[in-house]
């Protein structure tokens, strides 16, 4: 069983939510849990029923950026296009659509087993790829950077095609990172989206003297389990009703 949690994105200078995450979840062993799904088990297209889910959620948001995940796997060889289009045409005119482009560690070696691309092969794919999305009127997003395949790297080669920076303040953790090398990589990062002129987001963030720090350095737009942990499509219902 698959279902969607959002998590919002709070603008702590005006104190208000500006967006959510689309977080897709399989329920299993009793719990909800971050679904390992190969394209073969959805014939490379998102199921239907998921298509209608994540209509009716954009028309519960009102007003807001709905953030939708996609890896580079699902980004260049699902059905991307037709579903996005769909949405589109469909949503509400105030709400507003955004990709994020999360990092995979193993796609490249995937890809490069199946296909003859190599690395900067697949990047002009996304790159074509981001060219069609964001002539739909979708903004484009790149997740987690700094980490996996969104390297600083790729990052900088990608980034005359995208609209926003998410830095993942909880990878930073997991990864082992002290204290000081967190802040020297979010500065890095805050430097670079000041030079392009994009939008920041930091994520992971656990407290308040945490979300205090970031933004009192002009880092006002944040998400983390400080405000709130992902929920439920339900809840928010109630929430408006």
């Amino acid at each position: 069983m698959f279902t969607f949690f959002l998590q919002p994105q709070i603008d702590t200078l005006q104190q208000q939510v500006v967006g959510y995450e689309l977080l897709l979840r399989k329920f299993e062993a009793g719990s909800w849990h971050f679904p390992l799904i190969s394209p073969e088990e959805w014939d490379d297209s998102l199921p239907q029923e998921l298509v209608d889910e994540v209509l009716r959620i954009a028309n519960q948001l009102q007003e807001a950026h709905l953030s939708i995940n996609f890896s580079r796997k699902q980004l260049l060889y699902f059905d991307s296009l037709p579903f996005l289009t769909y949405l589109m045409q469909h949503k509400p005119e105030s709400v507003e659509i955004t990709v994020e482009l999360i990092e995979a560690e193993n796609f490249l070696a995937e890809v490069e087993e199946a296909t003859d691309d190599n690395d900067q092969e697949v990047v002009q794919k996304i790159i074509e790829q981001f060219k069609k999305i964001k002539a739909l009127g979708i903004e484009i997003s790149i997740d987690d950077v700094g980490t996996g395949m969104n390297s600083i790297e790729q990052v900088l080669q990608l980034i005359p095609y995208v609209d926003e920076l998410k830095v993942p303040i909880q990878n930073y953790r997991e990864n082992g990172m002290s204290y000081e090398q967190i802040v020297q990589e979010i500065t890095c990062w805050q430097e670079i989206s000041q030079k392009y002129q994009k939008r920041l987001i930091l994520e992971g963030v656990e407290n308040q003297k945490e979300s205090e720090r970031l933004s009192q350095s002009n880092m006002h737009i944040q998400q983390g389990f400080y405000f709130s942990e992902p929920f439920p499509i339900e809840l928010l219902e109630k929430l408006n009703d």
